[in-house]
């Protein structure tokens, strides 16, 4: 119980600190992932799921871990992102 509320108050002071974007990158990874398999969307048998993997794990991911450390994201960095998706999709 006591790691999870430590696990819940990272995102909360990342919030505190970057502002609504973190929210939304964490939201945005969740909702996919979620819909990646579970009805009614599964994306993956509807020939989504490859694309939906290289999203999560590339601007998502690689972004949203940018964005939290510095406060911006600039378009390099989500060019920069893609052959890591690449690799995992």
């Amino acid at each position: 119980m006591v790691l999870n509320l430590v696990d819940l108050a990272i995102p909360v002071v990342l919030v505190v600190e970057r502002g609504w974007p973190i929210a939304a990158f964490a939201l945005g990874g969740f909702a996919l992932s979620v819909a990646y398999t579970a009805p009614p969307l599964r994306l993956k048998k509807h020939g989504l799921g490859e694309p939906t993997v290289l999203i999560v794990w590339g601007p998502l991911m690689v972004g949203g871990a940018y964005y939290a450390a510095v406060g911006n994201l600039p378009w390099e960095i989500v060019v920069a992102s893609l052959p890591y998706a690449l690799l995992c999709t």
